[in-house]
């Protein structure tokens, strides 16, 4: 998946999701970026920042969150969430950053938020399929 500026046209990132790896590898700025798995029955992933060097976790904003996702600092305050329109967990939402987030670092989240929506879609899919007798895909 690919990611690009609209005012300029500029790619800002891509996306792309391991077969054997609940991991999701990331470029920003050309710059690779890894969004590790919290582990294998948890839904978070954290990212590091190359922008700050700090550490940002993603994940559920709660158990019947309908596909709500909060990123959070090491200080464990919010700077960026997902809010989904329909408790669907459909591809359309609000995403929302902090005050003061800014250049490379709305750049690393909006990336890595973007995956975590496209990765719960794709886990969602594959579960229905599963359950109905049909294939999945998973992440």
């Amino acid at each position: 998946m690919k990611i690009y500026n609209a005012a300029t046209n500029a790619l800002v990132g891509t996306v792309t999701f391991q077969s054997r790896s609940h991991n999701i590898e990331l470029t920003i700025h050309n710059k690779p970026v890894e969004l590790a798995s919290g582990g294998m029955f948890t839904s978070t992933h954290q990212l590091m920042s190359s922008a700050n060097h700090g550490i940002f976790e993603w994940k559920n904003d709660g158990m019947f969150s309908g596909g709500d996702m909060l990123c959070l600092d090491s200080r464990e305050q919010q700077v960026a969430r997902f809010e989904s329109s329909n408790w669907a967990r459909k591809k359309e939402g609000n995403f929302e950053l902090g005050s003061g987030v800014e250049g490379l670092l709305m750049d690393e989240l909006v990336v890595s938020g973007i995956a975590m929506v496209e990765a719960r879609r794709r886990k969602d899919s594959g579960s229905a399929g599963a359950s109905a007798g049909g294939g999945g895909g998973g992440c």
